[in-house]
């Protein structure tokens, strides 16, 4: 039932009783991502006709009852029904105020530069395809390519190259004018000269994805070592 393996069972029977099963999001970022499952699940339980559940993945657990509350209602047990679908509707009215909230907070920074600004650090072809994957999250508003390629310049859209090089100093420059909120480093050289780490101590708070540059240079160490061993 995780994502991406969302699902809906409409299991009809002799007595054409339905029951529409709907696996509750983990974030609002799924949960925009998906949201013409959650119009229709919304819809069913405002028509109240068939019966309709909510599973949360993170405690195994369906929303307002159990597996035997969920076969009362596709039975017509209404007491059953009413106590799903209101369990269903708290979670999804919760989602619907986070959505509010991160909408609001992007409206008050919507005279920023940044918003919510990603920098890739790199610029061959793994940078250019997590570039196209982090625009694709409804939380990101910018991605900027540091330096980037050819490819990510005819991109547009969200994505965007800037930057001469991908240099420590150019990066934490380009974070603090951006004010961006996370950087993803995709090539090893930044790493083993310690990006990760300069971030830590010129931009605090900034995300970093990628790892210190103790680890970088031990990685580097062993690729190395295979090397030289050959």
């Amino acid at each position: 039932m995780l994502a991406p393996y969302r699902t809906f069972l409409n299991n009809s029977g002799q007595n054409d009783a339905n029951l529409l099963l709907y696996c509750l999001p983990s974030s609002i970022c799924e949960y925009i991502g998906f949201h013409d499952e959650a119009s229709t699940v919304r819809s069913m339980l405002l028509m109240n006709k068939q019966a309709v559940a909510l599973y949360d993945a993170r405690s195994n657990k369906i929303l307002g009852g159990t597996v035997e509350n969920v076969l009362q209602a596709v039975t017509g047990d209404q007491e059953a029904n009413s106590g799903l679908a209101a369990a269903a509707l708290d979670a999804m009215a919760e989602l619907d105020r986070q959505v509010a909230q991160h909408m609001h907070s992007k409206n008050k920074n919507k005279n920023k530069s940044a918003g919510n600004t990603v920098i890739v650090v790199g610029s061959g072809g793994r940078e250019h395809a997590l570039a196209v994957a982090l625009a694709k999250s409804p939380l990101v508003d910018t991605v900027l390519c540091c330096p980037g390629n050819g490819g990510t310049q005819e991109e547009g859209g969200k994505i965007s190259n800037r930057g001469a090089n991908q240099a420590n100093d150019t990066v934490i420059q380009l974070v603090k004018d951006t004010e961006a909120s996370m950087v993803v480093v995709g090539p090893e050289g930044p790493l083993v000269d310690g990006l990760v780490n300069e971030l830590e101590i010129s931009c605090p708070g900034v995300r970093a994805f990628g790892p210190s540059k103790a680890a970088a240079e031990l990685e580097a160490s062993k690729v190395s070592q295979h090397d030289y061993d050959h």
